[in-house]
């Protein structure tokens, strides 16, 4: 039985378990930096009964037709990527995170399991919504990018409509 907390290592124990494809995009870590980060995939007839009955996934032929991704937050925006001097939550962001979420749903997931063990920022996810085609804005209506938490201060209004479509997480 593998077993994680759903930090480090999450998506590799889970995918290898269940004889899954592990793929090694580059992202953007959570300090702005290209990092290796894993994305899982498995194929629906390889997810223990027990699993698809708890992640609500029988009966739901879009769903378990199409691959399960297995996002592993650790692996694109975990703590354990920054040396001890860069670890600030204030300048951190979940961005590589959502480019795996984005990455993922391009591949054809149907479903998306995230772990979300060992994070090096506390951004709510806005750094992931920002790579997934949200947008911020100041005051001025300038476009913030990536909002780390030093700045939600400057951000007065978020866009949504070029929000890229997923599959349930």
């Amino acid at each position: 039985c593998p077993l994680t907390d759903g930090g480090e290592g999450f998506g590799e124990t889970l995918t290898t378990a269940a004889h899954g494809e592990i793929r090694t995009p580059l992202v953007t870590g959570p300090r702005g930096q290209p990092i290796k980060a894993r994305l899982g995939f498995i194929t629906a007839n390889n997810v223990p009964a027990n699993a698809t009955r708890h992640l609500a996934l029988e009966n739901n032929p879009s769903v378990i037709n199409a691959p399960l991704a297995i996002v592993d937050l650790s692996s694109a925006s975990g703590l354990a990527l920054l040396a001890p001097s860069e670890r600030d939550p204030w300048q951190t962001s979940t961005d590589g995170t959502g480019e795996l979420v984005r990455l993922a749903a391009e591949a054809g997931a149907g479903t998306i399991l995230m772990g979300v063990g060992g994070s090096a920022t506390n951004d709510l996810g806005l750094g992931a919504l920002a790579a997934l085609g949200f947008k911020f804005y100041d005051g001025a209506g300038a476009d913030l990018g990536v909002p780390t938490p030093a700045r939600w201060s400057q951000i007065q209004r978020i866009d949504r409509s070029g929000a890229k479509n997923i599959p349930p997480i």
